[in-house]
């Protein structure tokens, strides 16, 4: 089953922008099919370290809001396994990361949440956001990369889109550039 059921509208006038010569185009759009399966086959790939190195490791192991030292150690470790320059304790915060990868166009960011409740532990989910948040960039990754699309895509961890990271250290992720 495609994990990628309908695709991404085109512009107003049913094209796609771009000057890439890289992705192959079916009737001057991009072609979703291509994509999706080179995202699907990633993930299959990757579908059993992503169960057992990342979301039951988290699962096991919560951590309340900026005190998530175990998450961020094994999500920073997961992306640099699959190749990623992982930068770590960004934005002023120890358990913060972002990587990056591409290079001129637009730039997509993927926010990760792994922080857990008190006493409760992951019932919010978080270790599946981040799972799926994780999931999401590498799979976008390899058909940025396969296909030679222009533009850059961000995974950043533990930062909170439109709300400050904390009262005295307000620095708003979705600024981040």
């Amino acid at each position: 089953m495609s994990i990628i059921k309908t695709p991404v509208a085109a512009n107003a006038a049913g094209e796609q922008q771009s000057a890439n010569p890289g992705p192959k185009r079916v009737q001057g759009a991009f072609d979703f099919e291509q994509a999706r399966k080179i995202i699907n086959a990633h993930l299959d790939d990757l579908d059993s370290s992503l169960h057992n190195d990342v979301n039951k490791q988290l699962h096991a192991n919560p951590e309340t809001a900026y005190k998530e030292f175990f998450a961020h150690d094994t999500l920073t470790a997961y992306l640099e396994q699959q190749g990623f320059s992982v930068k770590k304790h960004t934005y002023g915060l120890e358990t913060s990361f972002e990587a990056e990868i591409g290079s001129g166009g637009r730039q997509v960011v993927v926010c990760a949440e792994y922080d857990a409740l008190p006493d409760i532990g992951h019932a919010c989910g978080h270790n599946l956001i981040a799972t799926s948040s994780i999931a999401a960039f590498l799979g976008a990754a390899r058909t940025l990369v396969d296909l030679r699309i222009p533009g850059r895509l961000r995974i950043l961890g533990t930062c909170r889109i439109g709300s400050p990271i904390r009262p005295r250290h307000p620095i708003d992720c979705a600024g981040a550039n």
